[in-house]
């Protein structure tokens, strides 16, 4: 694994400008010079698409609840004047200080048929919002030891999404890739970055998929800028995390969307409790959600609120010293709403407990 990570990044010259004399140089202003991509993963596409309803349903029976919830939060959400609604991508650089900024984050874990009805409801309604394709979803395709063998649906499926208007974003899972595959991790990234981008999609930002429990490292601390202290994390057997490898400019990437925020100073001790013990690392936990969102010895985070639907009209809402568990849709709103102005607020949803 280090061997593979250790080639990732060759020689040469990849901005494309001409090769100048020093003291032309020296008369121009310096130009950035943008990092070699790493080489693409052998990549084959399955013949056949695979079954993932029976999937869906036997891992969510317990969890879906219906689609008239989610039609219920977003037409509510449209018709409060005191919301600025944007997709992830523009909900920095487009807040308002005069209404709460909302960003409507949907993570496609399992299920990408609701996740496009999703999609098209918002655009009904005039609601901004994001979606996140996971690679190692079963619907995506799955990764063998030394290559990717895509879903034959895939490309449609990005297509809907397109026509529907959303932002779409890719749902990292680098570290599950690098602990369980013979393949480049961060080859396997820039692979389906430019594979989505080849297809239509304006991949601008990445949501890290999981939590730092599951593999002692978080997804999004691939990127150089987001590592939340310096340290070598392994896997089971040994291998080392591509942990702080990849440049997030170079990769044409300008924000990542779990809004962790890295500090200067982290009691390493209390991190390293969190990060590696995954009993009870649940989003339906209420203890390890109370830490996860509002005590969290890793990071900080960058939105002021956290909205997480967590089942059939389950809500978990928690940022600074707000923290409400398990509360009906209608409390949720009225949270949201009488939020704070000037505020970001970030509804994070999977499409699996809306799919009823």
């Amino acid at each position: 694994m280090l061997r593979r990570m250790q080639k990732i990044f060759g020689g040469g010259d990849a901005s494309g400008l001409p090769v100048a004399e020093p003291e032309e140089v020296a008369a121009e202003l310096e130009v950035p010079v943008e990092e070699p991509k790493p080489a693409l993963i052998r990549v084959l596409q399955s013949p056949e698409p695979r079954n993932i309803q029976d999937q869906v349903s036997s891992c969510y029976k317990d969890l879906t609840g219906i689609f008239d919830t989610f039609r219920i939060m977003t037409d509510s959400l449209a018709k409060c004047d005191r919301l600025n609604i944007k997709p992830l991508c523009k909900l920095k650089t487009e807040r308002s200080n005069d209404l709460v900024n909302v960003g409507l984050r949907v993570d496609i874990d399992a299920d990408v048929q609701t996740a496009c009805r999703m999609a098209r409801y918002c655009a009904q309604v005039g609601v901004g919002s994001s979606f996140y394709l996971l690679p190692t979803a079963l619907y995506y395709g799955q990764y063998e030891k030394d290559l990717l063998v895509r879903s034959p649906e895939l490309a449609a499926i990005v297509q809907n999404l397109i026509v529907a208007g959303c932002e779409i974003g890719l749902h990292n899972d680098v570290m599950h890739v690098a602990s369980t595959t013979d393949l480049d991790p961060i080859g396997a990234l820039w692979t389906e970055l430019f594979w989505l981008r080849s297809h239509g999609a304006n991949v601008l930002g990445t949501v890290g998929h999981n939590s730092i429990s599951v593999y002692g490292a978080d997804n999004s601390e691939v990127f150089k800028n987001r590592v939340f202290w310096n340290r070598e994390v392994c896997d089971a057997e040994g291998q080392q995390l591509p942990v702080g490898l990849v440049d997030e400019k170079s990769f044409g990437l300008f924000y990542e969307g779990t809004y962790a925020k890295v500090v200067e100073e982290v009691d390493r001790a209390a991190a390293t409790e969190f990060a590696t013990h995954s009993a009870g690392a649940s989003i339906r936990n209420e203890d390890w959600m109370r830490t996860y969102l509002t005590n969290n010895p890793c990071h900080d985070w960058d939105v002021d609120l956290q909205v997480w639907a967590i089942g059939q009209d389950r809500w978990v809402i928690g940022g600074g010293n707000t923290f409400v568990w398990d509360v009906s849709l209608a409390e949720m709103l009225d949270v949201v709403m009488s939020a704070e102005l000037g505020a970001e607020v970030l509804v994070v949803l999977h499409p699996e407990y809306f799919r009823g």
